[in-house]
């Protein structure tokens, strides 16, 4: 009877293993051979781990366990030794086992993800192993009788697309065509308004989209054939990636035409800001405006309007800085110029841009600033630059005495450096300074005030500073946009 009580562990802890044996051995050749893109679904998936790296071992040394236990009790009293050494050894190699276990069905499980409800029919997975810390998703239907334990890779990603695209916009859309060139991207259309079209592309089982320049172009499209009905307007794909790069492009024919399609761009731009949408955050757009001359296409210049993040569009531009047409025109202006240079070291002919013509050229603020504030006081105009390239106004040389040093003369240089672009990007800023010398070295310098110039209607402003932290003066900052 005592024998009978002693296997009785052993039986019953032998029988518990031998089915989870079965059980485990079942659930991965049933996996094994089920057809390519089906598999479990997460529930199982999870179960089928614990089961296998948890439940297995538990059993299998409980039953171990039980065996030594009886077979020790076999033996005379001088086996107990044994048996208790045998029985130490396996409870440390079953915690030791179980810990390492316990670790890699924490990151199996880690690794299933999560799975969730995409749509009628659809499952989503995020998989949250990915160096890039965004989840990878993944997509399956699961409908049927054996949908509770099995789920099927989705065909086509066609629906995925349109269903995201709807919850996003609130708009429903339909597919367009696919286009394949190394990454596939799915055109889509929107149901409501057949000009509306616009690529979308799958990373990472993300839906990616360029929405908000489909909506932008067909919305300047629209305004072009009322504003300037023969200007070329087109919608561009930037690169090969599976996310959507897209832009809208424009064409200026040459110098001649930069004023006219300086003032078309801005209305374009405006009419396309009109609504709310572009002040959303995350819809920032780009604009290439190609240059033309002498009827070969010779550079770009790039636009960027829309809140991109924080009120401000892409490069720290204000969502509608393109609105003003000057500061379009002063982009435009500086690639033709640069063009010109380019086409005058090649063949030798003269540029047709001036810099001193122009007050959107620091030379021509300069040249007006002079005319307005030196030329009648008998200064001289002389522009330089020194050894980095920046430009200033040499004015004159004296001789004076320093408030701060009484009964010292020294000799003095007077100069208009130019500083930089206002922050509202529509003057030049310039400072007047005065250098004193003593012996030949630089003794200190003073700043006699600063100027701004506009650069599209050239009117000069002082403000009134002699100190970088004064605070100029009404006019001065309102034309410049600062103090």
């Amino acid at each position: 009877m005592d024998e009978k009580k002693q296997k009785n562990p052993m039986l019953i802890s032998g029988v518990i293993w031998g089915i989870s044996l079965f059980l485990t051995v079942t659930y991965y050749l049933v996996r094994y051979v089920l057809p390519d893109g089906v598999e479990y679904r997460n529930w199982l998936q999870i179960v089928g781990i614990l089961f296998t790296l948890l439940w297995m071992p538990l059993t299998f040394f409980g039953f171990l366990l039980c065996c030594i236990w009886v077979w020790n009790k076999k033996r005379n009293e001088s086996w107990v030794v044994l048996r208790v050494v045998l029985t130490i050894l396996t409870v440390l190699g079953g915690l030791g086992s179980a810990i390492v276990l316990l670790l890699i069905t924490v990151l199996s499980l880690v690794e299933i993800g999560s799975e969730s409800k995409f749509a009628e029919g659809i499952l989503v997975v995020s998989n949250y192993v990915l160096q890039a810390g965004n989840p990878e998703l993944s997509y399956y239907s699961y409908d049927g009788p054996d949908g509770l334990f099995l789920r099927e890779e989705y065909g086509s990603m066609v629906d995925i697309v349109l269903i995201s695209l709807e919850r996003k916009y609130e708009e429903k859309f339909r597919l367009l065509y696919e286009e394949e060139d190394k990454v596939t991207h799915y055109w889509v259309v929107s149901m409501e308004n057949a000009d509306l079209r616009f690529p979308v592309g799958i990373v990472y089982g993300h839906v990616v989209d360029d929405y908000p320049t489909g909506w932008t172009f067909y919305k300047m499209k629209e305004a072009a054939g009322i504003i300037c009905p023969d200007r070329e307007i087109s919608m561009v794909q930037r690169s090969v990636t599976a996310e959507p790069d897209t832009y809208i492009q424009i064409f200026c024919e040459g110098i001649e035409d930069m004023e006219t399609c300086s003032e078309d761009v801005a209305a374009l731009i405006t009419a396309a800001l009109e609504e709310d949408f572009l002040w959303e955050p995350g819809r920032n757009i780009t604009m290439n405006i190609v240059c033309s001359m002498n009827g070969r296409e010779e550079g770009n210049v790039y636009l960027y309007f829309g809140n991109y993040r924080s009120n401000l569009a892409e490069y720290s531009y204000a969502v509608d800085a393109f609105t003003d047409p000057s500061l379009v025109y002063k982009l435009l202006l500086d690639q033709y110029d640069v063009i010109s240079a380019g086409i005058q070291e090649v063949t030798g002919t003269e540029s047709p841009i001036v810099h001193e013509d122009s007050t959107y050229f620091v030379e021509g603020a300069y040249k007006v600033l002079y005319e307005e504030l030196f030329a009648t006081e008998d200064y001289a105009y002389d522009c330089r630059y020194n050894a980095k390239g920046n430009f200033y106004g040499w004015l004159c040389e004296g001789t004076g005495e320093l408030e701060s040093v009484p009964g010292v003369t020294f000799t003095y240089t007077e100069t208009v450096v130019y500083d930089r672009i206002s922050k509202n990007n529509k003057c030049h800023l310039f400072v007047h300074y005065r250098t004193y010398y003593q012996d030949g070295a630089e003794y200190t310098t003073a700043i006699l005030d600063m100027y701004a110039v506009d650069m599209e209607t050239g009117e000069v402003y002082t403000s009134g500073r002699h100190a970088w932290a004064d605070v100029g003066s009404a006019e001065y900052c309102e034309a410049t946009g600062e103090p």
